[in-house]
């Protein structure tokens, strides 16, 4: 109910309200835990939009439906249980009952936690990851032989999307020190391997007209992490000097400016796949889109903002075509509304949408003015500007409450 009743915003947060309140009653206080409980926090969450002007709340959610996978035994198949599991004395008494096949609607749920728990450590915030088990491929099997649904095969194919995801952070984010000087040219060979994994998976993903632009969205999302790892300038100087050759690019400027055009590039298809969206898809469209659309943006932005010896924005792209990008999507959004509100009964997007055009504004000239300062303060310097941090944004504060009061909530990767 709550994330339909689109046609009163107001009555909306209220239903919200009394859903959060709910949600803690029969959890906390009646000790609750089944699959029905899981699946309303889900649906909650996936629509985080809704309600997230009550409060901020959106790790809180994800940690509940993560627990409630554990409790209930949904991470495991029946058959997995080995001895060295943990235990108590509790368990020499209790009856050893033969555990049931895990059923389609369990497998489901389990796939969509894990993905929406991946697409939130990617776009908002570095929260505990649910790790990859054999189990997440196991059910994507299942799921995908049994065809029960017409959406089993979206589900499996976004949730093999976050498996190269998690991928991709084992192998160049989870070790990154943050605290080192530069970082080993090793990581190139590491990236191009990733690369590769990601090149296959494309090629398998097909869905029908109305399902392949979330889908090609979601998987050029996954191009963004890949890609957005050339954003550090640790990267940018080698530690080997004579690496850099003006007058001949050496290998290790090739590859930096390849990473960062690659990723220019995932983050403007990113948007473009998004603007094919139509207006009834974005009146519905979950907050992991959304967010997604608003972590491309902030990378967009960081791109505008990156300036060394190996990278200068405005050779591919500049604030110009920052700011026709933000238009363009700025009159989707508000066609989508417009259309929306002759609809019968009316469909409206929540509140926060109303100053977009507004807020989109804003963060076109501060992020013009913060590539502005960023070039001329690393034309005045000799020495590389700071380490780039992966986990803040290389501009002010009021840019970064900018991006994400717009389209997400929290800290951005």
């Amino acid at each position: 109910m709550v994330v339909t009743c689109q046609e009163n915003i107001e009555v909306q947060q209220e239903l919200a309200q009394k859903y959060r309140e709910e949600i803690g009653r029969r959890i906390w206080t009646l000790a609750e835990k089944n699959l029905q409980l899981l699946q309303g926090i889900m649906v909650f969450l996936a629509w985080y939009q809704t309600h997230w002007v009550l409060g901020h709340q959106l790790s809180n959610l994800m940690y509940v439906a993560m627990s409630l996978v554990t409790e209930l035994g949904l991470d495991k198949e029946p058959s997995s249980g080995t001895r060295t599991a943990p235990g108590v004395l509790t368990e020499i008494t209790k009856n050893q009952e033969p555990q049931p096949v895990r059923t389609s609607d369990e497998r489901r749920c389990y796939l969509g936690v894990f993905w929406l728990n991946s697409l939130l450590r990617i776009c908002v915030k570095d929260i505990v990851p649910m790790p990859p088990r054999p189990s997440i491929s196991n059910s994507c099997s299942v799921l995908e032989v049994g065809m029960e649904s017409p959406w089993d095969t979206y589900l499996v194919q976004l949730v093999k999307i976050q498996l190269v995801a998690s991928t991709i952070s084992a192998t160049l984010y989870q070790d990154l020190d943050r605290n080192e000087a530069q970082i080993s040219h090793t990581l190139f060979m590491a990236t191009s391997h990733v690369e590769r994994q990601v090149q296959d998976l494309g090629a398998t993903l097909h869905q029908g007209s109305r399902l392949q632009a979330p889908l090609t969205m979601s998987f050029h999302m996954l191009q963004v992490y890949l890609y957005k790892i050339g954003i550090d300038e640790r990267l940018h100087e080698p530690t080997d000097p004579t690496l850099i050759n003006t007058s001949d690019p050496s290998p290790h400027a090739l590859r930096c400016s390849y990473l960062l055009v690659s990723c220019l590039n995932a983050v403007k298809a990113v948007i473009e796949n998004f603007l094919l969206l139509t207006s009834p898809t974005i009146l519905s469209m979950p907050y992991t889109y959304w967010i997604q659309m608003g972590h491309c943006i902030n990378m967009f932005s960081r791109l505008l903002v990156t300036h060394s010896t190996l990278w200068d924005p405005n050779l591919v792209t500049g604030v110009h075509d920052f700011t026709s990008t933000l238009e363009r999507v700025a009159v989707k959004i508000e066609g989508a509304m417009g259309e929306g509100a002759g609809m019968t009964p009316p469909r409206y997007l929540p509140s926060m949408f109303n100053q977009m055009r507004q807020k989109l504004i804003d963060i076109c000239k501060k992020v013009g003015e913060s590539s502005k300062a960023m070039a001329q303060g690393y034309a005045e310097t000799p020495t590389a500007p700071e380490s780039f941090d992966t986990g803040n944004m290389m501009m002010d504060e009021q840019t970064e409450a900018l991006l994400f009061g717009f389209l997400g909530d929290g800290n951005f990767l």
